[in-house]
């Protein structure tokens, strides 16, 4: 009997797929011989697409499991009247935006930060007096700087990551709230700023 283009088709996407030469042979009616022999002479490639597979059914699982805790959160907040639950979504929209906005704000402090460890530099702003020809001062000139990060700076970067690693979850080593690790988030970007030199 003829083996249609099809059938040997999903016989190799089955193959790829990671199943057995029996299953393979029972979902296609090729004796496994056959198919062990074509697997070979076309060099077809055993598991190639098996972590997709996987990859699919893990998002299919979470997806249930969304599924269930939605349909528990319907019945807890049945609950609750028409006006009771406008509150709720109130308050909900706006802790969400929050928790955006600060997870935005730690994500450009990183990158900013790698940034200027990548330069390994940070602009200074320096002060110049400029004197008349009495040597009596009449101004200031202002110019921006590019000077090396002292082991300080470094120091400082690396604390910001570190806590910059809590607040978005990667790091849960702390137990510290979200709001103590943005009042330091804050601090530290504030060390970080423009530093002033002042030179005669």
């Amino acid at each position: 009997m003829a083996i249609s283009p099809e059938l040997w088709k999903k016989a190799k996407f089955l193959f790829e797929l990671g199943k057995p030469l029996n299953f393979i042979a029972e979902e296609t009616g090729i004796t496994k011989g056959s198919i062990s022999k074509k697997s070979k002479s076309e060099q077809w490639e055993k598991g190639k697409t098996k972590p997709l597979k996987d990859d699919i059914l893990g998002f299919e699982q979470e997806n249930s499991t969304l599924v269930e805790k939605k349909e528990t959160l319907v019945e807890k907040v049945a609950q609750f009247d028409d006006f009771e639950i406008t509150i709720l979504n109130d308050v909900v929209e706006n802790e969400a935006k929050t928790k955006s906005i600060l997870f935005s704000n730690v994500n450009l402090g990183l990158i900013r930060s790698n940034q200027a460890l990548t330069k390994n530099s940070k602009t200074v702003i320096v002060k110049t007096k400029s004197y008349n020809a009495d040597g009596v001062p009449n101004g200031e000139n202002i110019e921006l700087v590019e000077v090396p990060l002292e082991t300080s700076d470094i120091k400082g970067h690396i604390e910001l990551n570190d806590k910059a690693s809590i607040t978005t979850n990667i790091n849960q080593r702390h137990s510290n709230n979200l709001t103590q690790i943005n009042n330091q988030n804050q601090q530290t970007q504030s060390q970080q700023g423009f530093i002033i030199k002042v030179e005669d």
